[in-house]
């Protein structure tokens, strides 16, 4: 996600607009067309999962992979080169070599060593083993190999990390995959290339309360994890190999599942990274959303709520880049309400993005669907050139537990 620079930040918070099903549009002052929301064939009974490889620099553009548990509890995946702004911009799907699964899998892309875009895809098994298999293009998959002695109590979590090996003098991409044990612990282990791991190794005393979130950050991997104090915790590593203690970092609050955090990097006029902002949101235990920023992933803003939204499953979060509206952030959280609808906020901000406070804030019903689980989201840039525009897709399983997916696209101004 690329910025350019300016010191002034401007803040936008959107009004509510009720969004048509069938009709895409721009809201009046969004940054965004909200485009329909497409049903598809394939009966679900998870959330869909997300994971985008950027292009292999021959010029093929950016690749979307989706991931889905269907009602058999057998994976499905399939793939799209565009913006998908139509069902039939994607592939068939792809059955998932007859592995059976209790929750959406985790997909993640990632460079190899030497440079080549791989797709992982990560299960958890209906024996509680974990599985992972990978795939340069999406279509064509290696066999599945198992986890491992390990037992899982929910999905693993799984994100790369470039180290710098000293003995070969060079630098490699390393994936850090974490597991929820069934007795509650926390499991890493470490690949290079997706197929061969290290041993697992029990990350500390901790015992969890829910699966962790992992993420890549400034160099560095943060884990955050929900104890069963229902307080927040966090740690890093720089290798993949060595962790800081866990630190119980909750400001206060107290959550009732995995946090959902999001990434905006600000860039220089040469395009090179020289900052960037975290931003985490939580389900408190009120039920309320909150919100905090950070730019270490370390000291944090204080929590800030929400509106007076009450959600009934987690938040989900992106960050997409506009240049137009006067913006170049576009910051997006979605909420699955306790009356089974979709709300959103929408806010737009001239450098990395910030919520204020809760005065004022507004969200918005989509009118287009009822859900049994909250949206699943990433951004998307189905282009060779890094300094598009970006878009979002989401994904929804509906209250029929089909499929629904859609397009926000920026308004591009001039």
């Amino acid at each position: 996600m690329k910025n350019v620079t300016t010191m002034l930040s401007t803040l936008i918070l959107l009004s509510a607009t009720l969004i048509s099903p069938n009709t895409q549009v721009s809201a009046a002052g969004s940054c965004s067309n909200v485009g329909p929301w497409q049903a598809n064939s394939a009966t679900i009974s998870s959330p869909a999962a997300f994971a985008t490889m950027t292009g292999d620099g021959s010029g093929n553009p950016q690749k979307l992979l989706q991931a889905i548990r269907g009602n058999d509890n057998r994976l499905y995946t399939r793939t799209t080169t565009q913006l998908a702004t139509s069902e039939s911009n994607w592939t068939a799907w792809q059955e998932g070599s007859g592995i059976t699964i209790k929750t959406e899998p985790e997909v993640i892309s990632f460079q190899t060593t030497s440079g080549s875009p791989m797709f992982v895809i990560s299960a958890y098994g209906t024996d509680n083993g974990l599985y992972t298999r990978t795939s340069a293009d999406g279509l064509t998959w290696a066999a599945w190999t198992r986890g491992g002695a390990i037992t899982l109590k929910s999905k693993p979590t799984i994100s790369s990390l470039q180290t710098y090996n000293a003995s070969t003098m060079a630098f490699e991409q390393q994936l850090v995959q974490t597991g929820h044990g069934s007795d509650n612990g926390l499991y890493t282990r470490r690949s290079l290339n997706g197929t061969t791991w290290t041993d697992w190794v029990r990350g500390g005393s901790i015992t969890l309360a829910s699966r962790t979130e992992q993420l890549e950050f400034s160099g560095k991997i943060f884990q955050f994890a929900r104890g069963t104090d229902n307080g927040l915790y966090s740690r890093y590593t720089s290798d993949g190999l060595t962790w800081t203690a866990w630190t119980r970092n909750s400001g206060g609050i107290t959550v009732l599942d995995e946090t959902s955090t999001v990434i905006a990097k600000d860039t220089d006029s040469n395009g090179t990274s020289v900052s960037g902002k975290i931003l985490q949101y939580v389900r408190g235990t009120d039920s309320g959303i909150y919100f905090r920023s950070s730019t270490d992933a370390i000291d944090w803003s204080s929590w800030y709520r929400l509106g007076s939204i009450t959600a009934a499953d987690k938040p989900t979060s992106t960050v997409s880049i506009n240049l137009g509206c006067g913006t170049n952030y576009v910051t997006r959280v979605y909420v699955k309400g306790i009356n089974n609808r979709l709300y959103s906020v929408e806010n737009g901000s001239s450098t990395s993005p910030t919520f204020g406070f809760d005065s004022g804030l507004n969200w918005s019903l989509d009118t287009g669907i009822t859900l049994s689980n909250n949206i699943s989201a990433i951004e998307h840039t189905p282009s060779t050139n890094p300094n598009v525009i970006s878009g979002s897709i989401q994904s929804a399983r509906g209250s029929d537990n089909k499929l629904y997916t859609r397009i926000i696209s920026p308004t591009i101004v001039g």
